[in-house]
């Protein structure tokens, strides 16, 4: 079974770094499970924390005590 995805791959050179863009989706996936599953959630990667922070409507799930 083949995982390759053809998916463009930008080297940002001012960050220093090569991205791919998947639209924030695995992100988005997760929290809308979360909040299906009444489920809070302790936004530990910096880049589910950035999305919370970019996605207002997504902070009320958010663990008490933890920062986006």
């Amino acid at each position: 079974m083949s995982t390759d995805v053809d998916l463009p791959v930008v080297h940002n050179t001012a960050a220093k770094r090569f991205e791919i863009s998947l639209d924030s989706r695995i992100v988005r996936t997760a929290l809308d499970y979360a909040r299906a599953q009444n489920l809070k959630v302790m936004p530990l990667c910096p880049f589910t924390a950035g999305f919370i922070h970019r996605h207002p409507e997504y902070r009320d799930l958010v663990l008490e005590g933890y920062r986006y």
